[in-house]
């Protein structure tokens, strides 16, 4: 049998216009050149946009590179973050700015580099699927925060296409594999999936 627990390392995109422009990254490969002692020059400001744990654990490494100012730009209210209270509580210590009920709409580039991260305000509506108030924009509330660098913690996901292909295994929507939630069995003979 094979027990396929392959972790999800793949970063999702904010889908904004000018995410691609050079000082926009994501928070797993910031965390890993850091831990690396790989380019870390992330400029004075830096903005990351998330409200989980690696979001956290993201703004806490920036701060410790001395930026100069480091917040965090999350879509709902801090009581709806996801990460750990203690964690947040922590950071909030250290100086790290969280934007609550504030969500990216752009990247503002120059030369092809971020200069800012332009936003809009939000207000909490119905709940949503994943039980949470759905972020609802505010029409007519944007700004923009001067930033260096955003690092995106949005969340992640497995690189399964092409093991599932391979293997002949069914996707979630989520892009988890399908499996019987009680024996972790796949479809396939002698496969199994957890995570």
């Amino acid at each position: 049998a094979i027990f396929l627990a392959i972790g999800a390392y793949k970063s999702r995109k904010l889908s904004i216009p000018g995410e691609n422009a050079i000082g926009c990254i994501d928070c797993l490969s910031f965390l890993r050149d850091v831990r690396l002692c790989q380019n870390t020059n992330i400029g004075k400001k830096v903005a990351i946009v998330g409200g989980g744990n690696a979001a956290i654990d993201a703004a806490r490494t920036a701060y410790r590179l001395e930026c100069d100012e480091v917040s965090i730009v999350y879509r709902r209210t801090r009581s709806e973050m996801p990460a750990n209270v203690e964690e947040i509580d922590e950071l909030i210590k250290e100086g790290v700015k969280i934007y609550e009920c504030v969500a990216p709409v752009k990247v503002v580039e120059e030369d092809g580099k971020v200069a800012g991260l332009e936003c809009i305000k939000t207000k909490l509506g119905a709940v949503d699927s994943t039980g949470r108030p759905k972020p609802i924009p505010i029409e007519g509330s944007n700004f923009t925060l001067s930033v260096d660098t955003i690092i995106v913690a949005i969340s992640q996901e497995p690189e399964i296409e092409s093991i599932a292909k391979e293997l002949q295994l069914d996707v979630n929507p989520n892009q988890t594999l399908v499996v019987d939630q009680s024996t972790l069995a796949s479809k396939s003979p002698g496969i199994f999936a957890g995570g």
